[in-house]
């Protein structure tokens, strides 16, 4: 499949993109699925109309524990729900006994990591915790077997009572529902996984479960799960010994086979294994084209430079997914961006696109200062010397196919792999601009100017989260600002098409300052009559853009029909 290949799914049972703006749903409806306008296959962060304060959260998280998990009887391993699937456990001899040992053990683990924190809860307090956790741990697995049993038709799951992994990431949920809602001292996440030898991966598989068979867990509990499931994906899923990366070379090898008609029992991989990684890899792509929208946005990088950005990124999972061994998955869309401005002439430095990274949320310092290199032995390194010397070796070619393919990535480099049957079970758009949809910022004609439908909830902006221009409100001193904002928009003018020849001498000063382009580049750059240059006067239209809190009236930005603004850009 070539480097067109649909954009990711957002199927999944939780969460949605908010619906477009009154005027267009009749349009939107039409359209497509894409990774922003489907559902959030990660879940979505729950709508309120008056926001829990930090103690409102966590009362109501606690009330929901003693709920959930009430302290009787009829309610544990001894439960009547429980004993009628421990009894159809034909193949597992003592099968009450042997989950009662290893929940004994991993809680043991729990309790003196506990006890063992200075700054920890009290012995009371750590012992509460834990039945909390035992109670909430034996109420989900009753409910996780309840369902499998009306999917199925079937009692007896001794396949899944006798699975270590499953057990583990199940009390590893409830333990992380129990050490969220109190706020435990020394338990943030990721440190429960480490208490109970999980590996991130196979807790990721159970999340989306847990919070479908508990209907009436806290909104609170939901977006700290969602927080959680960003971290695995972005990171922790990607390290040196994760189970992600033999299954990802079984998936290739099956794939391998298939596309050379070598059938057989190996031209199907596990189809619960198969399912449990194309479902990572749709999370995987929706968090990465929900990542690439903001930067590019913040960045006024147009429709057609986003997409480029977007198959470059699909490309690195299918064809070079070393690159994401050790590191994060912000560091793989910072060079793709970086890479895919040069390429295209388009005057972007590393340090514009740092400044607008680190004002998305949950950005971090270390993740531009310390990049993994070849290995892990080795220093880590600034994002500017791990594109030099790691990213441009292994992407090179890419870049240079999926940029010569301009805004038709269909002619472009060709790729198949994990990614394409993943978005495939999703039925998306291959375009991921499709994705901004009615409310989403929008690119104004050949200007750099984003204008948005107003945010009915703009006024709980905080100075942080506002930070692009809001057409609504003219300061009174700010005649001479609007015409030098007037002045930057009329001076930027629609670049031209250009083939792959303007991609190969852009290709001579694709490596930064410390490297140097390669001779066949160059060779072929010498070669190109045509030169252009993209984007006009953007750059210093990005710079006036950088202050915060400056506020500018719509109907000063231009008196062309085209770019009035009745909306508002707001971050």
């Amino acid at each position: 499949m070539n480097a067109s290949m649909s954009s990711p799914p957002g199927s999944g049972s939780r969460g949605t993109v908010a619906p477009a703006a009154t005027g267009t749903s009749r349009h939107a409806s039409a359209l497509p699925l894409t990774p922003l306008r489907s559902s959030n296959p990660m879940g979505g962060r729950p709508a309120q109309a008056i926001p829990q304060t930090p103690m409102s959260s966590q009362l109501d998280a606690v009330g929901w524990l003693t709920r959930a998990a009430p302290a009787t009887i009829d309610n544990g391993a001894s439960s009547s729900g429980l004993a009628k699937f421990f009894e159809c456990a034909a193949g597992l001899p003592n099968v009450k006994a042997t989950v009662q040992e290893r929940l004994a053990r991993l809680l043991s683990a729990a309790r003196n990591m506990l006890l063992d924190n200075e700054q920890g809860p009290s012995k009371e307090a750590v012992e509460e915790q834990l039945e909390l956790s035992e109670r909430l741990y034996f109420k989900m697995l009753l409910s996780f077997l309840m369902a499998e049993e009306k999917r199925l038709g079937n009692s007896d799951f001794s396949e899944l009572l006798a699975n270590e992994t499953f057990h583990t990431s199940l009390l590893a949920c409830c333990l992380e529902s129990v050490f969220a809602s109190y706020s435990t001292p020394g338990m943030g996440f990721p440190e429960v996984l480490r208490v109970l030898s999980l590996k991130a991966f196979n807790f990721a598989k159970v999340i989306e479960s847990f919070i479908r068979h508990e209907p009436h867990l806290p909104a609170h509990l939901k977006l700290h799960f969602a927080d959680v499931e960003s971290k695995i994906i972005e990171s922790l899923a990607w390290c040196d010994d994760s189970p992600l990366h033999s299954l990802m070379a079984e998936y290739d090898a099956t794939f391998s086979a298939s596309r050379s008609a070598v059938a057989g029992a190996s031209s199907a991989a596990p189809s619960r294994a198969r399912a449990a990684l194309e479902q990572f890899v749709r999370k995987y792509l929706y968090l990465a084209a929900k990542r690439i929208q903001e930067l590019c946005l913040r960045l006024l990088l147009d429709a057609a430079l986003t997409q480029q950005v977007w198959d470059v990124s699909k490309l690195v999972i299918d064809s070079a997914r070393d690159l994401l061994v050790g590191r994060h998955l912000d560091q793989i869309l910072m060079c793709a961006v970086y890479g895919v401005c040069k390429v295209n002439q388009r005057q972007v430095t590393f340090r514009q696109i740092i400044e607008q990274y680190k004002r998305q949320p949950g950005a971090s310092p270390r993740t531009f200062r310390e990049v993994r290199m070849a290995t892990a032995e080795e220093e880590p390194q600034d994002i500017i010397r791990f594109y030099n010397l790691i990213f441009i070796p292994k992407m090179k070619e890419h870049l240079i196919a999926v940029c010569a393919a301009g805004s038709a990535p269909a002619s472009g480099a060709s790729t198949a792999g994990v990614s394409a049957a993943a978005s495939a079970t999703g039925k998306t758009s291959p375009d991921i601009n499709e994705s901004r949809g009615s409310a989403s910022p929008r690119h104004v004609g050949s200007s750099e100017v984003y204008v948005s439908h107003r945010n009915p909830n703009a006024h709980h902006l905080t100075p942080r989260t506002r930070t692009l221009w809001s057409f609504s409100e003219t300061p009174a001193d700010g005649a001479e600002r609007l015409r030098n904002f007037n002045a930057n928009i009329n001076a930027t003018g629609a670049a031209g098409s250009a083939g792959s020849a303007d991609t190969a001498n852009a290709l001579v000063a694709m490596h930064s300052s410390t490297g140097a382009a390669p001779a066949s580049v160059a060779a072929a750059a010498n070669g190109d009559a045509g030169r252009r240059t993209l984007g006009g006067g953007g750059s210093s239209l990005a710079s006036s853009l950088k202050r915060k809190h400056e506020v500018f009236d719509a109907s000063q930005v231009s008196a062309s029909s085209q770019r009035s603004a009745s909306s508002s850009a707001a971050a």
